[in-house]
């Protein structure tokens, strides 16, 4: 115990010296900015590059490119104040910059979301559930019919708060969570652009359970239901009933799983598309004295 307690606490104080997350970045950022002219930085989506970039000299005539899961908010941009703060702090207000959106349906001029294409595997009747928001899955205690493996962070918080709930298993999010996925029958999630995107791909319904005013989640979720079947939420069916009538037989979405899966194999071939020529011209010499990416 003295030894678990010593790692602790050399853990803390390590986190301590070394600063808020974010940190190490925005000081090795800025040393870049200041030892040459760059001519275009590849984003993220961070915040905190077009603050930096504009504040000191080396970075304030650099265009940004930023490729983000986040361009969907503005494939329909609405001009909603939220949305254009979100937009010129993560962008910026100079000419030139670009967004490249990394979606979970198919466009053109955009890329795959970047996640790993689960295996095919035969269904087991059990359902999944996961958020990086797990305080919004707690209505899957309402499940009954069927055994829930829900992923987290926090093991002990969580397994001692469904403790009256025997169906529902409260594992840790690591490797093991992928083969869990490949087979279950359903997944129950908030609509993040991956783990949703995932199980749809190998064609297992999924239950939504939307974080209350988290704006992107709620994006996410009316493009869920613009462009694919076999997603639920609560406004259409209880958690509990819907669980009920999961049946491993069903095989009616795998050809939207074929689909899906297509787009996502299509990561490099968008990337040529899209994102590589948007670089060449932005680095190409009759932008400016500065071709090099950062």
């Amino acid at each position: 115990r003295r030894a678990i307690r010593r790692n602790a606490l050399t853990a803390r104080l390590c986190a301590l010296l070394q600063g808020p997350p974010g940190l190490f970045m925005l000081r090795r950022f800025t040393k870049l900015l200041r030892q040459k002219r760059w001519g275009t930085c590849l984003s993220l989506w961070d915040p905190h590059v077009p603050l930096i970039m504009d504040s000191i000299m080396g970075g304030r005539k650099m265009k940004i490119l930023a490729v983000a899961t986040q361009g969907l908010l503005y494939l329909d941009w609405p001009h909603d104040l939220q949305l254009d703060f979100l937009y010129y702090a993560n962008m910026g207000t100079r000419m030139g910059s670009e967004l490249v959106s990394l979606l979970f349906f198919p466009q053109d001029d955009a890329m795959p979301v970047i996640v790993k294409v689960p295996e095919m595997a035969p269904k087991e009747d059990f359902l999944v559930a996961y958020s990086c928001m797990p305080a919004c899955l707690t209505s899957i205690s309402q499940i009954t019919t069927k055994k829930v493996v829900l992923f987290t962070k926090n093991v002990d918080k969580w397994a001692d708060y469904y403790r009256g709930n025997k169906n529902i298993e409260v594992r840790p999010v690591g490797n093991e969570f992928a083969g869990y996925l490949s087979r279950c029958a359903g997944l129950v999630a908030s609509p993040s652009p991956g783990v949703v995107t995932q199980a749809l791909a190998i064609g297992r319904p999924c239950y939504l359970l939307c974080p209350p005013g988290h704006l992107e989640q709620q994006f996410n979720e009316d493009y869920y239901f613009k462009y694919f079947t076999g997603v639920t939420k609560p406004s259409m069916q209880g958690i509990g009933e819907w669980a009920a009538s999961i049946k491993t037989t069903d095989d009616s979405l795998l050809p939207q799983a074929q689909k899906i899966r297509d787009w996502l194999l299509k990561f490099e071939e968008q990337t040529q598309k899209t994102a590589i020529p948007i670089l060449r011209r932005m680095m190409a010499p009759t932008t400016g004295a500065y071709g090099e990416l950062l």
